[in-house]
């Protein structure tokens, strides 16, 4: 199946940058790492989100599948923060895109979507959090269970895969206005974008975002 993709990240105000992006379109992968700071678990959230998405892109070369290339970086930063003391935990959502199935695996809460028909929205990701909404599960933690999706995509289908620092336009509403036509991706992340702005906010987080539509 052929598909366009666009990405875009930006730094909030809150902290230092600490999400990292992958967009391998030769080998199909995409990826959001979100470094974690939040209940004092993260110490360097952000290099753990840059080794993460550096182990899963070496570990997808040579394993099959984004599921279990998602285990395996788990288990590398997972030995990674027993050496290095400074080191952070991040959340990862990859996905991966075989003929015309997207494939989603990940751990933490960064989320997946996919736009579809009818201007319905379909979500792939799986929350790792408690009822407090506090994250229960991140990469490189002991025992991490990788959650997997998989979805069918159809001509004109809006596939996402974002930070949570994206959450509040993340709907049917805001992401059909904004990927309605079949214009430029890249202006159309940056009608996104500005959507994002005009929602109140007390929290100003780092915002990524990879969007694939199939043609």
């Amino acid at each position: 199946m052929a598909y366009e993709v666009a990405h875009r990240s930006v730094s909030g105000k809150e902290h230092a940058y600490q999400d990292r992006v992958l967009v391998n379109k030769a080998a199909g992968l995409f990826a959001v790492a979100d470094g974690v700071t939040s209940s004092g678990i993260g110490r360097d959230g952000g290099r753990a989100a840059e080794e993460a998405i550096k182990a899963l892109e070496r570990n997808y070369a040579s394993v099959h599948g984004v599921e279990r290339a998602v285990r395996e970086t788990n288990n590398e930063l997972m030995k990674l923060t027993r050496r290095v003391k400074s080191m952070g935990y991040t959340t990862l959502t990859a996905a991966e895109l075989r003929n015309d199935r997207l494939i989603v695996a990940n751990v933490g809460d960064s989320p997946a979507y996919v736009l579809g028909w009818g201007k319905k929205l379909l979500r792939l990701h799986t929350e790792d959090k408690d009822m407090r909404g506090g994250l229960v599960q991140v990469i490189g933690m002991e025992g991490a269970v990788v959650h997997s999706a998989e979805h069918r995509l159809r001509r004109g289908d809006i596939a996402v895969i974002a930070s949570d620092g994206m959450n509040k336009v993340l709907n049917a509403h805001d992401l059909s206005r904004a990927f309605g036509s079949s214009g430029s991706l890249d202006k159309a992340l940056v009608g996104l974008f500005r959507a994002l702005e005009s929602k109140p906010t007390d929290y100003d987080d780092d915002k990524s975002i990879i969007v694939i539509r199939s043609k």
